[in-house]
């Protein structure tokens, strides 16, 4: 796992505008992973090594500062982020064995998932550890050149790197010119860029970035081969080089199976071993500088997700001789990480646990591809929404006792993490405790405090529920609205899919006009300006709403009339219609009605100049309408009886004018249900005769007159109105 960065970085891209679920082409995604870096540079707390990249980089996403791999040593760690599945369920817990040894051949591992889903996939350095063949690339440009790494030895070398005449011109910098230029080659499909580079032993920066740090009043004369072979090349010192403040008695409560590979070098060769381990994190530094600059210039950060990630970080002397890795410290199980994506947080950092395994479902939900079933991991894209939110409640890492290709020894430890307590199970060997925040370098075992019994509970009940138990809450996803006006309503226009609300969306859809606070769904309607105020999907603001109120019942049998009144107010003007036919001379905001038929009146507005027609008011005359049909339920013989009464309405009192062919009339006054309430037989000569009917005993009402002269009969309706 060899050169080049200061911290470990995915870089994948995505979508042009925010990455939201909007309808668009798919993201590219360019991954680079770092091998064995650590959180040892200032991002991470360690002002000795700076690394101005990475912070360039975290300002584009979201920085994670405590994620763990599951299994500190290259190819398990790997398998299981590559595979989104944990070291027990790839079966992967040494460099030697196939990483398809449990999950088969048709499994689909991080870019063959990509590959199948229309991603051109390129491979530039490592990937896997010793076992690249086991995962199928569109392009491979590593082949031929092998993929930087020289050592997996438990011995620290270091030298100064004077073969290359710059850091582009090692196996690293050429690693990162090719996918550049991959890049830049025109294709109609999204790409998944892998980028693999690293700080692995042996470390050979060369002198430039050996001479970032150090004491630069003092040089010293430094090996430019593993032979350790001094010529004429001279660099800083490395007296300020920090070292850890280590208790004599540190190893005293730590397992004995905790510890292994113990070297202990004089103090000037530990701080040259990690001068150079840090010289080389500074130098792949500079190669994410340059990929970067490659972002910068295409603007490509508009359709580009970047993860930067390292697969394990490396013991470097502490706890008085440890080193490398295969160790369940935090100096070999947390790595940097940083994850950039269009329309995602960015320049915040995310303090709870995550873990390496989640990268396989965030990348493709990110991306925008469903989320293979099986996973086990959690997808981190609620947290690159809000950085802020609850998350798991812990990250779990293991290893076992074996040398890197395999071996007889089986001790098996399990680590669980939170965000301040670490805590290790080795079996009967023994149990660790660590208070991370106020113990950092992890030099007190708390397990036989007493003062820790309810943490140290806790902790292995975080373990015997495994990562299961530990999964982060649920969240769920979304429709949010553009709200550009700021008036707490989104317009339906611009919207996005996602479990928390970026920047200027809201959960409130209607907006008819987004620019313009005055307008929204909560907005009163204003007359005559032309404008839908409220949001309602018609511009009925231009016209008044009249209302019509009548004065008494719309049936007008009994009443002869009512009195229809519509809305007051200034610079109004009034036409009442009936039947939509204007009323001559009904312009008051009143009218009586004194027939039956669909009344409507137009309001307008003289000042400006619009006018609005009220909903329909029907009037009825149930009198008519009994009478009519009473009077077609009977049989009428035709006369020559000439037949009127007056007044019609009447208070009661009629004159009824007939003429008749005989001497004798009768006459009979039905009610509009056919009942008869009045009958009279009159002396009438053969001629035009006025008689007076006195009805005032009736109730008003409808009536009609029936005149029966020698079986010749005929009829005449009239009203009793008083």
């Amino acid at each position: 796992m060899k050169k080049t960065l200061c911290n470990v970085l995915l870089l994948i891209l995505y979508c042009s505008t925010p990455l939201f679920l909007h309808a668009q082409q798919k993201p590219n995604v360019i991954f680079i992973g770092i091998d064995d870096l650590g959180t040892v540079f200032d991002a991470y707390g360690n002002a000795d090594v700076p690394c101005p990249n990475f912070a360039r980089m975290a300002q584009h996403g979201t920085m994670f500062r405590r994620v763990y791999c599951q299994y500190a040593l290259c190819s398990p760690s790997r398998a299981s982020l590559l595979s989104g599945k944990r070291p027990n369920s790839t079966g992967v817990i040494n460099n030697g064995t196939s990483i398809r040894t449990n999950l088969g051949a048709d499994y689909k591992f991080l870019p063959e998932y990509f590959q199948s889903n229309g991603y051109y996939t390129g491979k530039f350095g490592k990937m896997t550890c010793g076992h690249e063949e086991e995962i199928a690339w569109n392009y491979v440009y590593d082949s031929a050149i092998g993929d930087g790494i020289q050592n997996i030895g438990g011995t620290p070398h270091w030298w100064i790197d004077t073969l290359h005449k710059s850091t582009m011109s090692n196996n690293y910098g050429l690693f990162v010119s090719s996918m550049i230029q991959k890049m830049r080659e025109p294709r109609s499909n999204p790409y998944f860029f892998g980028l693999g580079i690293g700080v692995h032993n042996e470390f050979t920066p060369n002198l430039a970035a050996w001479n970032k740090i150090g004491d630069n009043t003092v040089q010293q004369l430094l090996p430019v081969d593993i032979d350790t072979t001094y010529t004429n090349v001279y660099g800083n010192g490395s007296a300020n080089i920090t070292l850890p403040n280590t208790p004599a008695n540190d190893q005293d409560d730590i397992p004995a199976p905790a510890l292994k590979n113990l070297q202990v070098y004089p103090t000037d060769v530990w701080k040259n071993i990690r001068h150079a381990y840090y010289g080389e994190i500074i130098q792949e530094d500079s190669l994410l500088g340059v990929v970067l600059d490659e972002l910068d210039r295409t603007n490509a950060w508009q359709n580009t997700v970047v993860v930067f990630w390292s697969d394990h970080g490396i013991q470097t002397g502490e706890h008085n001789g440890l080193w490398f890795k295969q160790t369940l410290f935090e100096g070999a199980l947390r790595v940097p990480m940083v994850i950039c994506a269009p329309g995602k947080s960015k320049g915040l950092i995310h303090e709870s646990p995550v873990e390496l395994v989640d990268i396989y479902s965030t990348l493709s939900e990110l991306c925008g591809l469903p989320v293979p079933a099986g996973q086990e991991g959690s997808s981190l894209v609620p947290v690159l929404e809000k950085p802020n939110i609850p998350w798991k409640k812990a990250a779990f890492a293991q290893v076992r006792r074996v040398d890197r290709q395999g071996s007889s020894d089986t001790t098996l430890s399990d680590a669980v993490r939170t965000t301040q307590y670490h805590y290790n199970s080795w079996g009967t060997a023994g149990e660790e405790l660590y208070d991370d925040l106020n113990d950092p370098d992890e030099f007190t075992n708390l397990v036989t405090n007493a003062a820790y019994a309810s943490v140290l509970d806790s902790m292995r009940t975080l373990l015997a529920n495994n990562w299961q138990g530990a999964l982060p809450p649920v969240y769920t996803k979304r429709t949010f609205y553009r709200d550009s006006d700021r008036d707490n309503y989104g317009t339906r226009l611009d919207t996005v899919i996602a479990y928390f609300a970026p920047a200027g969306y809201i959960t409130t859809p209607g907006d008819c006009n987004d620019n313009n606070a005055k307008i929204n769904p909560g907005a009163a309607e204003k007359s005559c300006n032309g404008i839908d105020d409220n949001c309602n999907g018609s511009v009925d603001e231009n016209n008044p709403v009249p209302t019509v109120t009548a004065s008494g019942s719309l049936d007008i049998c009994t009443t002869g009339s009512v009195t229809l009144t519509t809305n007051a107010g200034k610079n109004l003007t009034y036409q009442w219609r009936k039947n939509s036919v204007n009323i001559a001379g009904a312009t008051a905001i009143s009218y009586t009605a004194t027939s039956a038929g669909n009344y409507t009146v137009i309001v307008t507005n003289t000042k400006k100049n619009c006018s609005g027609t009220s909903a329909t008011t029907k009037v009825t005359n149930s009198c008519v309408t009994g009478l009519n049909s009473a009077i077609a339920s009977s049989v009428i013989t035709t006369s020559p009886v000439k037949l009127s009464v007056y007044p019609n309405p009447s208070k009661g009192s009629i004159a009824v004018t007939c003429s008749s062919s005989t001497n004798t009339v009768q006459l009979k006054v039905f009610d509009i249900t056919g009942r008869a309430v009045y009958m009279k037989q009159e002396q009438n000569g053969k001629a035009v005769n006025t008689l007076n009917l006195n009805l005032s005993n009736l109730r008003s009402g409808m009536y009609y007159l029936e005149v029966n002269d020698g079986g010749l009969k005929q009829r005449t309706m009239f009203v009793i109105a008083r």
